[in-house]
């Protein structure tokens, strides 16, 4: 393991993106999108809030920009680690 050049550097860099890409996936198909169908059911039998169905589908936004954010990373990584 040595991480003395720049291609080294860019490519462990580029698998921690890819490793929080895939988290943040689990986290969206795991636990968001069973809370969003359960949240959905209640609310149309009037059992919950708006509010909740509301900030469920904003953690569901911002889990999807950090996953754009993560993967325009690993392409930067890429560039990076090709012109080494």
């Amino acid at each position: 393991m040595n991480f003395a050049s720049a291609w080294a550097k860019a490519i462990l860099l580029k698998h921690i993106a890819v490793g929080g890409m895939i988290v943040i996936a689990l986290y969206m198909s795991q636990a968001l999108q069973p809370d969003i169908r359960r949240t959905a059911m209640l609310l149309s039998a009037g059992k919950a809030r708006p509010e909740e169905m509301q900030a469920l589908t904003r953690s569901q936004a911002r889990a999807a920009q950090v996953n754009l954010v993560l993967a325009i990373v690993v392409l930067v990584l890429t560039a990076i680690a090709r012109a080494q």
